[in-house]
């Protein structure tokens, strides 16, 4: 296995162009060591094409973030329905246990004042 030799005279100083490469994401993201971010912050410094890469990860993962929160405002009648249904149907049902104890204390209302005095005439 021949190991390729980097073009980069950045490389001298720590890390080669495609170990900063895969790591430049990771770095965007929060996802590595004080260490790894400092190895990569001192390949930047000079290497102008990885720099460049650095820039355009950075960039795209802030419009991702924005295009995220758009595609979520803009989905938001779909994404709530489950709870909207969930609201709908605890409303109902509170609704349906009200009118049935309304009804039940009417009724009994009429059984105790009307219904005892039909009992007692009889």
């Amino acid at each position: 296995m021949k190991v390729k030799k980097s073009m980069n005279p950045a490389a001298a100083n720590g890390i080669s162009c495609d170990v900063a490469r895969d790591l430049i994401p990771l770095c965007v993201d929060g996802a590595v060591s004080d260490m790894t971010r400092n190895y990569v912050k001192d390949h930047l410094y000079g290497c102008d094409s990885c720099r460049d890469f650095y820039r355009s990860v950075k960039s795209a993962a802030r419009n991702s973030f924005k295009f995220s929160k758009i595609e979520r405002l803009a989905v938001g009648g779909f994404a709530n329905v489950a709870d909207r249904i969930k609201r709908r149907r605890a409303i109902w049902t509170g609704t349906a246990i009200i009118a049935l104890a309304l009804s039940f204390g009417i009724n009994l209302f009429i059984f105790l004042n009307w219904g005892a005095k039909k009992w007692e005439n009889t």
